[in-house]
Formats: structure tokens, sequence, C-alpha cells
């Protein structure tokens, strides 16, 4: 190291020169020169810097959109997940219901009980589908068929709970009395009599009574007579009896029977019919008869 202004040999850290004195910079002096020379170094650099900032800052964004999109995606495809399961889940649940009577029978009783009888009628049916007809089932659909006055539909299950072999008295006795009481009102008594009589059961008959028109009974049986004969007729139940004696067919039209029939000399056929208070005619009951006048070959 030399001394800057004398030249002398200077020991190393020295801080003056023992030859002239004069005080010796560490820090060298200040080269504008040099400065300048540097800054567009630094200026590079400092562009450089934040050059590769930048560019790190747009590939955290980068990052952070991509991870976004992937947690994005990941949650759709949960959410997805548990859509699907939730559906199939509710599907299964459904599709039991629709197969189980159990449960149609639980939603029939309970519609029943809220009154909406259309709603409680779906679901008896339902359970008929699944599970088959029954008495029980069919007095049921019934009773809310009636209450929502859909006659044809009520008529028709009265019907099925007759057919029923499974149908015990009580249950037919309560499926006659909501059809006769059906056909009385409609007039249909035409329709009462012919089932009662295709029924062939005597204590439907009985209780029903009023409403049959059993053929009258002619008390003379036919056949030849030498001598003029009395005819009486007998029925039963409210009503007329109505005869002809020339052999037409007998009606409301004809002649009332209200006293015996005087049969006279010669051949007479005698028709009688029984018209019940309703109107229903009833088969016809039908005798010959010859009386010969004294004297005549008897046949």
């Amino acid at each position: 190291m030399q001394c800057p202004k004398c030249g002398a040999e200077l020991p190393p850290d020295s801080l003056y020169c023992e030859k002239c004195g004069e005080d010796i910079h560490i820090v060298p002096d200040y080269d504008p020169v040099s400065e300048n020379e540097f800054r567009p170094d630094l200026k590079k650099l400092g562009e450089q810097i934040r050059s590769s900032r930048q560019e790190f800052r747009e590939e955290e964004k980068e990052k952070r959109v991509q991870r976004n999109q992937v947690r994005g995606l990941k949650m759709f495809l949960l959410i997805l997940a548990g859509l699907l399961i939730l559906l199939t889940g509710l599907s299964a649940v459904i599709f039991y219901r629709m197969d189980s009577p159990s449960y149609q029978l639980q939603q029939a009783e309970k519609y029943r009980m809220l009154g909406e009888y259309g709603r409680a009628a779906e679901y008896y049916q339902r359970t008929m589908e699944l599970m088959g007809e029954t008495p029980d089932l069919l007095e049921d659909l019934a009773e809310m068929l009636f209450l929502q006055n859909k006659t044809a539909a009520y008529e028709d299950a009265l019907y099925k709970i007759l057919d029923c072999p499974e149908t015990d008295q009580a249950q037919r006795s309560r499926a006659w009395d909501g059809l006769i009481s059906l056909l009385v009102k409609r007039g249909s008594f035409q329709e009462i009599c012919d089932l009662l009589l295709e029924s062939g059961d005597e204590s439907l008959k009985e209780k029903y009574f009023q409403y049959l028109a059993p053929e009258p009974k002619l008390e003379l049986e036919p056949g030849t007579y030498e001598q003029m004969q009395s005819l009486r007729i007998f029925w039963e139940g409210e009503g007329e009896v109505y005869y002809t004696m020339n052999g037409s067919e007998p009606g409301p039209q004809s002649r009332k029977y209200t006293v015996p029939i005087v049969l006279d000399y010669g051949t007479t056929t005698v028709k009688a019919c029984f018209v019940n208070q309703y109107g229903v005619k009833s088969p016809v009951a039908e005798g010959e008869y010859v009386v010969n006048r004294p004297g005549e070959a008897s046949r």
C-alpha cells in the first residue's frame, strides 16, 4: 500500500503516512464515472427482479386458479354423488311403498280417517292390485265410493262382494242391503225381483219378499167338469191380480181379480198374473177348464 501523496510505502492498515503525515482513506473516494457505468447494470437487474416477481405472481395466481378449479370439481363430484345416493334411496323407498300392501293399506286408513275418501279409495284399489280382492277390502272400498256418491263404482263393488267365494254371511247380508237400497232409489224393482229369484237364497227372498212377484195360484185344478164351476185365485204380497179368460196374456190392462171367476159351459182358458206394489209382474198361471152341458158326453 502506498501513500497517495508522497508515494511512500505504508504498512498494512495504516491510518496516516509516517513520511508526509497524509491521512489514509480506507473507503475509496466516490467515483461518479464508475457509478454511471454500474447504474445500467443495477437497473437491468431490478427489471429482471421485477419481471421474475411478476412471473412468480402470475404462476402463483394460475396455480391458485387451478387449485380452485380442482377443489370446485371435487366439490361438484361429491355433491353429485350425494344426490345420486339420495335419489337411489328415495327411489328404493318409493318402489318399496308402491309394492308394499301394508303401506298402501296404512295410507288408505289414514286418508279414510282424514275424510279424504277419494285418496282412500285409490289406496284400497292399489292394495287389492297387490294382494287380490278380499271381502274386507271390497267393503272398505265400497264405503269410500258410497261416500263420494260414485254410484256405478259402488254398485260394481257390491256385486264383487256377492261374487267373492270368501264372503261370509254377514258381509253378504250387508252387500245385499246396500244393493237393494241402491236399486230401490233407482226404481229398478224388476231387477231386484230377478236378482232375488236368481240367488236361490230362501232367507234372502223372505227378507225382501215385498219386492218379489210370486206366481198366483189357481185353486181349481185344470180339467173337465160336469157343471159350472167357481174359480178362486190366491196370491202373496201387496199388489193386484189380473186375468183373462180367452187365452190372451194378462196384465194391468186386463180385468182385475176381485171375486171368484164363474166358469160357464164350454172351454175356458184362464191366465192370471200378480203385479206387486212396485209394478213388477209375476210369471203367468194358466189353466184350461171344460164344463159340459147336461147330457153332453164327457171329454
